[in-house]
């Protein structure tokens, strides 16, 4: 090969390259777009909601219980609910994810306590845990969410005692 030839090829080589380089950039460019907006879907779940819990028997879907209650989505993934049950204010706690468009997955739990008798101070823990698992669609304008669960009972060695189910209607606190 000449000097000439091997100045063409070298020169081509690096123009092959450098559209090579440009148009791997240009495609993280847009896979940075596209995680930029997943995250900021993910993220319009974040903050304080005021839902309204209903408690239904799984297989009857009668009525159990109705409470409000108040939740918060934190950045990263992590969930910490109140419950307003009864004479005591349960607090949960778990974690949250993104499934995808307007849907999220939570799983929390809460400690389970025996009810205390009228006028005295909240009942003590009962030994039983009520672990959650949910599914959430968001509203479009990313006001309100709409979400059922269903909730396993355990002992403290892991053992389901009961099964309930339930929804929740919830609108953000502004």
């Amino acid at each position: 090969m000449n000097t000439r030839q091997v100045v063409a090829h070298t020169g081509g080589m690096i123009l092959m390259v450098g559209a090579m380089l440009a148009a791997g950039d240009r495609v993280q460019a847009q896979d940075q777009s596209v995680d930029r907006a997943a995250t900021q879907q993910a993220r319009r779940i974040e903050g304080v909601w005021l839902p309204i819990v209903t408690i239904t028997d799984c297989q009857t879907h009668a009525v159990i219980a109705t409470f409000p209650s108040m939740e918060i989505y934190v950045r990263g993934g992590g969930y910490i609910g109140f419950g307003a049950v009864q004479k005591s204010d349960q607090v949960g706690m778990g974690a949250w994810r993104h499934t995808g468009g307007r849907k999220y997955v939570s799983e929390y739990e809460f400690f389970g306590y025996a009810p205390a008798p009228v006028g005295a101070p909240d009942g003590a823990p009962d030994g039983t845990l009520l672990k959650v698992s949910g599914t959430i669609r968001l509203s479009a304008d990313g006001t309100s969410f709409t979400s059922s669960q269903t909730a396993d009972v355990l002992d403290f060695a892991g053992n389901v005692l009961a099964r309930i189910c339930g929804t929740r209607d919830a609108t953000r606190l502004q």
